[in-house]
């Protein structure tokens, strides 16, 4: 556990080296807090509720998805081999992690809704074993052979357009059949659930290859068209037809949905290009909380919270490109 603090803490003063980078952090973070609170304490509470959970449930799976992959990393190619193949020696200290990490989640939900901390644990909980009964499932094998032949399969799926022009026609005619046979509020859940899988799916980056191609001359333009056409194609085919079929207001959810997931997309694109991949996971993850944030108390400076640093990424990763060091 003391290895993996040692490289949290330099993953962060990483992030966080420059001062323009640190005063932005000590000054936005406050104000993005407090504008949360004011929110949070002016909206109904089964929204405010919502919020939270929703907040709590992405936290649960995303730090159990990234300590998962600290425990793969560790039975494969890192240093502590030994002891991440022993699994109750590997899940005791990663266990630790994910509870701190949880704690301090929780502690930010505290400070901006305090009444909604059980929601935001009981989704955490949610995340957490949504993610472990995934790893279960995939991990069959001791050699994690199953899991890395997933991520095989998704990478292949997320780099051929065919594969968003196929899944947009299926999960489209399914909304459609959801439509005709539910009534409009379950229709439109299901048509606004159906998307989410598949849109991961398509969003799916190697960090490895994202380097690659910034050594072989790949302008952030021409990598992002090579690896969106996907997701962009299942957008441009569900969109119309649900317009079709649905109604207007869900097909524009839906290509908002499509929208978001090609922006974080996007962002981790550029921080795989900048940073090793834990450097990275780590930065993006940072600027889209400071995002979500943003969104949640004003939802006017959320583009702007957005858009100025995804300029700077945007430069700094047209810098790297050709370069091997």
């Amino acid at each position: 556990m003391r290895h993996e603090l040692l490289l949290i803490f330099n993953d962060a003063r990483g992030a966080f080296s420059g001062w323009s980078n640190l005063l932005t952090l000590l000054v936005a973070v406050p104000i993005l807090l407090l504008a949360a609170r004011s929110w949070f304490a002016e909206v109904p509470a089964d929204q405010a509720g919502f919020v939270i959970a929703l907040f709590g449930f992405a936290v649960g799976l995303s730090a159990t998805h990234l300590l998962a992959e600290r425990v793969q990393y560790h039975q494969t190619l890192g240093m502590l081999a030994e002891e991440a193949l022993a699994v109750r020696s590997a899940l005791a200290p990663f266990a630790i992690l994910l509870a701190m990490a949880v704690i301090l989640a929780a502690g930010l939900a505290g400070l901006v809704h305090p009444s909604g901390l059980g929601y935001f644990l009981a989704a955490a909980g949610a995340g957490i074993a949504a993610r472990g009964l995934l790893l279960i499932v995939l991990s069959a094998s001791s050699s994690g052979g199953n899991y890395n032949a997933l991520s095989r399969a998704l990478l292949r799926l997320a780099g051929d357009w065919r594969s968003g022009l196929l899944l947009g026609l299926a999960v489209a005619l399914s909304a459609a059949a959801g439509s005709a046979l539910l009534a409009k509020e379950a229709s439109m859940a299901l048509a606004l659930l159906l998307p989410c899988i598949p849109a991961l799916a398509l969003a799916s980056l190697d960090a490895g290859s994202m380097r690659f191609l910034a050594q072989s001359g790949f302008s952030p333009w021409q990598a992002i068209r090579k690896h969106a056409r996907a997701l962009v194609v299942f957008g441009g085919t569900i969109v119309p037809v649900y317009a079709m079929t649905t109604d207007l207001v869900t097909a524009a959810f839906a290509g908002g949905l499509v929208i978001v997931v090609l922006l974080v997309m996007i962002v981790r694109l550029l921080c795989y290009r900048l940073y090793p991949k834990r450097l990275a996971d780590f930065t993006a993850s940072i600027l889209l909380i400071a995002v979500i944030l943003a969104g949640i108390a004003v939802p006017l400076l959320a583009p702007v919270v957005f858009a100025v640093p995804v300029v700077r990424l945007w430069g700094m990763a047209s810098n790297s490109t050709w370069r091997i060091a």
